[in-house]
């Protein structure tokens, strides 16, 4: 495999960085698609019990149109409690949010519908990030997904 440098992410950020909401969640379905191949469930599971129930148990309760508008006021940082509840959480765990849900499609989390054709942009992405290591995979996400946590006022 070849190594990948820092600049070789950019062009994908700045493509993702111009896609529509729904582009931008095709793709980390993509993306985390990949990524799931090479992960275990149960290295995730133990460590969702700790974080806000918002992101987890309450938003599978939801319908699929509510979690689609969860998904994409974080994506878009819309001030909902969904996305305050995930701006006060750590970076990784923001991650593991979206891996959580990643594994979810189709079952407890939205469907994807089985005739979803990604747009021309999507899959010129796609096919970028599938060439990268699995470590760059997850850095590539920490750069999409991850907000520093707010500060706590006191």
């Amino acid at each position: 495999m070849q190594t990948n440098t820092p600049d070789q992410l950019d062009p994908i950020l700045s493509g993702y960085e111009t896609l529509s909401s729904d582009d931008k969640l095709t793709l980390l379905h993509g993306i985390y698609q990949e990524i799931i191949k090479l992960s275990s469930p149960s290295t995730t599971d133990t460590a969702i019990s700790g974080l806000s129930p918002i992101l987890f148990a309450d938003f599978f309760k939801l319908s699929d149109e509510e979690q689609l508008m969860a998904m994409e006021s974080i994506l878009s940082g819309d001030e909902t409690e969904y996305t305050q509840a995930y701006r006060a959480i750590a970076p990784n765990d923001q991650l593991l949010v979206w891996f959580t849900w990643a594994r979810a499609l189709g079952s407890t989390a939205i469907e994807i519908p089985s005739d979803l054709q990604p747009s021309e942009a999507v899959q010129n992405l796609l096919s970028r990030v599938k060439t990268l290591e699995y470590q760059e995979q997850i850095r590539l996400l920490r750069e999409m997904l991850c907000f520093q946590p707010a500060a706590v006022q006191s």
